[in-house]
């Protein structure tokens, strides 16, 4: 049986696309299906859906959510950024010497520490070539100790616990942005059944 979960639009640079988020129970996951498009109008369907309840709308925020952990979680271990004050953990050891004082650190793997300066190299461009990533940003970091280095961001994860995570991406699931299950591209939500019936 098939329930609808949202109705959500996405913009290209000529045309814009319209779709149904939908809970399959028989395939117990969210589908995706284009229903029109500027470029050729609406088209007929023959799908039916049931009336949508909060129990399926339940089920389905379990399936996002595995899916925004699995994406967290991703992130966490290789980041392409990360924000000044956030907590990072390094990944291999570091020995770094400061120039100024001529005093070498060394740091282990598993060190966290606060980032508080950052900056990437290259030629960067609006069209989106060659942003920085986590191949060409340096971070300073600030250990505890009050010891600091400097190092590339790919030598370091975001330090957040499975159980962080999994928060985080529980109370994400529950926004039923259902559009995001199916596309990064996940556009904007012109009617959100689920989280209507979530809500009511």
């Amino acid at each position: 049986m098939l329930y609808k979960l949202c109705d959500y639009e996405q913009n290209g640079y000529h045309d814009s696309y319209f779709y149904w988020s939908i809970y399959d129970s028989e395939k117990e996951d969210i589908i995706q299906y284009e229903y029109g498009a500027t470029a050729y109008g609406s088209t007929k369907s023959d799908l039916q859906f049931e009336k949508l309840t909060k129990d399926i709308v339940e089920k389905a925020i379990s399936l996002l959510s595995d899916h925004i952990f699995n994406k967290l979680q991703a992130d966490a271990l290789e980041p392409s950024g990360v924000e000044n004050g956030e907590k990072v953990k390094l990944l291999k050891d570091i020995k770094f010497k400061n120039k100024k004082t001529g005093k070498t650190i060394e740091a282990s793997a598993g060190t966290v520490g606060k980032v508080f300066w950052q900056k990437a190299y290259g030629q960067f461009y609006a069209n989106g070539y060659n942003r920085p990533n986590r191949d060409n940003t340096n971070l300073g970091i600030e250990f505890e100790s009050g010891e600091i280095i400097f190092t590339g961001l790919k030598n370091v994860s975001r330090s957040f616990s499975q159980e962080e995570i999994r928060e985080k991406a529980n109370n994400l699931a529950r926004e039923c942005q259902f559009q995001t299950y199916n596309s990064s591209w996940s556009g904007w939500t012109s009617q959100n059944f689920a989280l209507a019936i979530l809500n009511s």
